[in-house]
């Protein structure tokens, strides 16, 4: 049930008993670990039943719920870390492909304006030809 250790140096509230009672820790579940005074004839069946607890109260599941949340907390930094670094990293590609689709139209629009020009000359040709053509037609003398 309880453990019993003297200290010299300090005396503890006296119990009912007139006797200073001694420090004692819990060896019982909820309690382990946790110290008291008591009555020193707590064994005895007339003693006083004198308890004191000497540390206040440890609340386990607050503990537990407090250190999940430095960790929960740690967490949420790295990811904090994780998620700008992705965030750069992103920009800079993103950054990356504005500048190949510059470069591409700007290609593209070389190749039509290039291509319209190819077929505006291709025209004037044809049409050059054409008219060379029926004027050498309109010259010759027809046979009849």
């Amino acid at each position: 049930m309880s453990s019993t250790s003297t200290n010299s140096r300090f005396q503890g509230p006296c119990c009912g008993c007139g006797v200073p009672a001694p420090i004692r820790s819990s060896n019982q579940d909820p309690n382990r670990g946790r110290r008291f005074f008591g009555c020193i004839n707590y064994k005895h069946p007339n003693a006083c039943g004198f308890f004191l607890w000497l540390d206040p109260e440890r609340d386990m599941e607050k503990e537990l719920i407090q250190a999940e949340n430095a960790v929960l907390r740690r967490e949420v930094e790295a990811l904090t870390k994780k998620n700008a670094k992705l965030r750069k990293k992103y920009k800079e590609a993103e950054a990356k492909v504005l500048g190949y689709q510059k470069i591409f139209f700007g290609v593209l629009v070389v190749f039509i304006v290039l291509w319209l020009a190819s077929n505006n000359k291709l025209q004037q040709q044809r049409a050059t030809t054409a008219t060379n053509s029926s004027s050498e037609q309109q010259q010759r003398p027809t046979a009849a």
